[in-house]
C-alpha cells in the first residue's frame, strides 16, 4: 500500500472491502483500521457495477468456476474506476478483466 501511495496512485475502498476488513478486526473500534479506512477514498457500487459483477459471475459459472459476489463487486468497482485490485487472491480476480496487484 505504501508503495502505491508513494508512486502517486490513488487508493480506493468500497463497502465490500470495508466489511471484509471489519470482519477481521480484533475490536469494534480498532483504531488502526479506522485510520486506514479514513485515509482511503470510498467508492460506492451502484446498479451498473452490480450488473457487471453478476454477468462476470455467470460467465465464471458457465466455465465451471465459482466467483463470489464479494469479489465480483470489488472487481466491478475497480473496473469502473480504472483501478487495480490489490489482493492476495489473484486466482479469483483473474476471472475478471481487471488489473491485479498482488501483495
Amino acid at each position: 500500500m505504501r508503495g502505491l501511495v508513494e508512486s502517486g496512485d490513488l487508493a480506493f475502498v468500497n463497502d465490500v472491502v470495508s466489511a471484509e476488513a471489519w470482519a477481521g478486526a480484533p475490536t469494534d473500534d480498532d483504531h488502526d483500521l479506522t485510520v486506514l479506512l479514513q485515509f482511503l477514498e470510498f467508492i460506492a457500487a451502484g446498479p451498473d457495477h452490480a450488473r457487471k459483477a453478476g454477468r462476470w459471475r455467470a460467465v465464471a459459472r458457465s466455465n465451471g468456476r465459482e466467483l463470489s459476489t464479494a469479489d465480483a463487486l470489488i472487481g466491478a468497482s475497480a473496473d469502473a474506476n480504472r483501478a487495480s485490485v490489490l489482493t492476495r487472491n489473484a486466482r479469483d480476480f483473474a476471472l475478471m478483466p481487471v488489473s491485479v496487484e498482488v501483495y
